[in-house]
């Protein structure tokens, strides 16, 4: 009738995502195949979204996954407003900036806590701020554009996104930053 749903025992299933680099199969719990495939069913469990996860995700490359499902669930907050999903998203993304051993990554899973933050009214520790001040300096234009919103720097974001290629752009406007 309101356009939900319900998938009976769907907690207790599993999925598997292939890296498109590796062709690896990586199992995940049932959350990621909702997720990546815009589906948000009301009797999914999100209250305890981070152990289901740690029943399946040991590495690197499945953290990455994780974080689309963080993104997915960030977008889908950003349509209903509904606080279950933004608070699964802050759980997740804690738990993937715990686990997180590449270096690589670590800029992208704290700007996507801090647009949590920015999106649930947090306020920005010191070092929060220094951490988005700090990116401002380094050598990608992607992350100095996130920074910049996130420090309502709108000029600033504008400036850098300018900059990006095509490419960059494109993809950073199906991003959950982008909106802000």
């Amino acid at each position: 009738e309101n356009g939900a749903f319900r998938l009976y025992d769907i907690n207790k299933c599993s999925s598997h995502r292939v890296n498109e680099h590796s062709d690896e199969r990586l199992n995940f719990p049932i959350h990621s195949y909702l997720f990546c495939n815009g589906l948000y069913p009301d009797n999914l469990q999100y209250s305890d979204i981070v152990s289901e996860y740690k029943k399946y995700v040991v590495n690197d490359s499945q953290l990455l996954f994780v974080n689309f499902d963080i993104l997915g669930l960030i977008n889908e907050y950003d349509k209903s407003n509904n606080e279950i999903l933004i608070n699964a998203a802050k759980s997740l993304i804690e738990w993937v900036i715990s686990m997180n051993e590449n270096e690589e990554y670590s800029s992208v899973y704290r700007l996507n806590l801090l647009q949590i933050k920015y999106r649930l009214k947090i306020e920005f520790s010191e070092e929060d701020y220094q951490f988005l001040c700090s990116k401002q300096r380094k050598d990608n234009r992607t992350l100095d554009f996130a920074a910049a919103i996130l420090l309502n720097e709108k000029q600033r974001a504008k400036s850098y996104f300018n900059q990006l290629t095509e490419s960059e752009r494109n993809e950073i406007i199906q991003f959950p930053i982008y909106t802000l």
